[in-house]
């Protein structure tokens, strides 16, 4: 199984890798925006939709919101804001679990959640690679965020006594989630000041910040998946279970990473 996900993990890195550095403009924005819409059609599992015929609708629907989202240009910090505003429920659902569980499994909060959460990704990672260092930028926060989830897997094997949140995701601990920060915050400030040449105690901030969010995206699609009583979004990837398993933690550092250094 350590096997399986570990040449899983290289095929990503080697596929994600040459996405970002040979792919720019339109289509970088079209395959970015395909892949969400994979993790679209496997977000469309939490709300019950069995046929693929409904379950293609609904990507239909992300696909032509991600059309307007890009094309129209109608992102803002306004937008950004209303993001915020949604994580903060999010958390509280979090917080409060199992208390809102009904809520959280409501067929069109949960289309509506996914569509949110999903575009706010697309448009952010978009808009981070169209900047004059995006390649760079969005290595160093995919780096943040995948050392964030390694770091936590093993030194939560290795230590993890003390569980992180029990109702939500058993299997995580504090250990594990300190192990995964301090790798994370080590790569990503060497990368913040000697490839980014951004200021180290602003660069410090941001990193503690975004790996965080990384632990909470990751508890966020384990409510999702708790509330909904699916244990797997999806079988796309060996070893590692479909796309929103590999991308829910850039679901929240992503958009913050792009306000801020976009």
């Amino acid at each position: 199984m350590l096997l399986q996900r570990i040449l899983t993990s290289l095929a990503i890195v080697l596929a994600v890798g040459s996405i970002i550095y040979f792919l720019t403009g339109p289509v970088f924005a079209t395959v970015v925006t395909l892949i969400a819409a994979l993790a679209t059609y496997e977000w469309a599992g939490f709300m019950r939709l069995q046929s693929v015929l409904a379950k293609t609708v609904y990507v239909l629907g992300f696909l032509i919101f991600a059309w307007i989202v890009l094309a129209g240009g109608v992102w803002s910090d306004g937008v950004y804001l209303g993001l915020l505003g949604y994580w903060l429920i999010a958390l509280i659902l979090m917080g409060f679990y199992p208390k809102g569980a009904a809520l959280v499994r409501q067929p069109i909060l949960l289309g509506l959640a996914g569509y949110i959460v999903l575009l706010g990704v697309v448009f952010s990672v978009v808009s981070i690679r169209n900047t004059e260092a995006g390649v760079i930028l969005l290595y160093w926060l995919i780096v943040i965020t995948a050392a964030t989830d390694v770091g936590a897997y093993f030194a939560g094997r290795a230590l993890g006594s003390h569980r992180l949140a029990p109702a939500l995701s058993p299997g995580k601990t504090w250990e594990g989630a300190l192990g995964g920060g301090v790798l994370a915050l080590s790569l990503g400030l060497t990368g913040a000041v000697w490839l980014l040449q951004i200021q180290p105690t602003f660069a410090a901030v941001l990193i503690i910040l975004l790996i965080g969010l990384a632990i909470l995206g990751d508890l966020f699609e384990s409510l999702i998946k708790r509330a909904t009583g699916i244990k797997d979004s999806g079988r796309l990837l060996p070893g590692h279970g479909g796309i929103l398993d590999r991308i829910d933690s850039l679901l929240m550092t992503s958009p913050l990473a792009a306000w801020v250094l976009t």
